[in-house]
């Protein structure tokens, strides 16, 4: 049996997006979201902000490529996925990350748009 594996955040990316190509000739798209968790201490008003990286794939991957930059406020909504491998010094390494599924962005002042992977991939 399938378990539920869905995420939402809310936050700014914090580089331009890079599109790469796969041997299979497959768009991937990788950008990384800061998201801010609210003031940890309110002495010091450092930030709380946890950061994700983010992959989109296909035609999606192209559009958001397009349509996204440093900076951009962004809702992602997706899958997590962990990647586990061996460093060279042979320690285990892991990091979770995003598998976007929906976005949703400014795309100007004035409009909203929402990109939905689902219906774009075809």
């Amino acid at each position: 049996m399938k378990n539920i594996n869905i995420t939402i955040v809310d936050g700014n990316l914090t580089n331009d997006p890079e599109l790469l190509k796969t041997v299979n000739g497959k768009s991937l798209c990788k950008f990384s979201i800061a998201v801010h968790n609210g003031i940890v201490n309110n002495q010091s008003n450092s930030d709380d902000v946890s950061y994700f990286d983010v992959d989109v794939w296909d035609k999606f991957a192209e559009t958001c490529n397009d349509l996204l930059k440093k900076g951009s406020k962004a809702v992602i909504v997706g899958k997590l996925k962990q990647e586990r491998w061996k460093a060279e010094d042979g320690t285990s390494r892991q990091k979770v990350k995003i598998i976007a599924q929906e976005i949703r962005f400014d795309s100007s002042v004035f409009e909203k748009k929402v990109i939905d992977n689902r219906k774009i991939a075809a």
